[in-house]
């Protein structure tokens, strides 16, 4: 009977064991598959928010001057940009020494060719803006690190016409007036 319990303990424990050891050890071919998604997916750290009140400026063809190969035509530098004037910070949220608020904002809208760029939304917004538009223009900084390689953005969170008040018209004078 001794012999007995003592097999029995043992396969308990040997089964005891089975159940909360580590998963077996991953094969090389599945780390770097793990990898390789991890290396597709982009991670993006926001650096600032920007929160402002905004003049829009206009639409302005801008010619790049870098010097590269592919300078002008293909840099995805040329074209056209929507300008805004910062008049206000409504707020300003960073932790980054790399961020600082800015005094204008530029916006691409097309390409080289006039093609095009961007969020089709906010290039439909901004065509149905006209030269000194008061707008609430709110965008990120964000530092986004893709397949070894990283780059800052600035994503246009919010961009929206502030319609001017409505003024009363006023009140009619009674009395004599001299």
């Amino acid at each position: 009977m001794r012999i007995f319990n003592t097999l029995l303990c043992a396969v308990s424990l040997i089964a005891l064991c089975a159940c909360h050891s580590a998963p077996p050890a991953k094969t090389a071919e599945q780390q770097a598959a793990e990898a390789a998604a991890l290396a597709a997916t982009p991670q993006i750290e926001v650096l600032a928010k920007h929160r402002t009140l905004a003049t829009y400026e206009g639409t302005h063809y801008r010619p790049c001057l870098g010097r590269t190969a592919l300078c002008p035509k293909d840099c995805g530098s040329s074209g056209e940009f929507a300008r805004f004037t910062i008049d206000k910070y409504v707020s300003f949220e960073s932790d980054s020494p790399y961020a600082e608020k800015q005094k204008f904002f530029l916006v691409q809208v097309s390409d080289y060719y006039k093609n095009p760029v961007g969020v089709e939304a906010l290039n439909q917004t901004i065509s149905r803006l006209e030269k000194g538009d008061k707008v609430y223009l709110d965008w990120n900084h964000v530092y986004v690190t893709h397949d070894g390689m990283s780059t800052p953005a600035h994503p246009v969170v919010r961009l929206e016409k502030i319609m001017p008040a409505v003024e009363e018209p006023a009140a009619p004078q009674t009395g004599k007036q001299k």
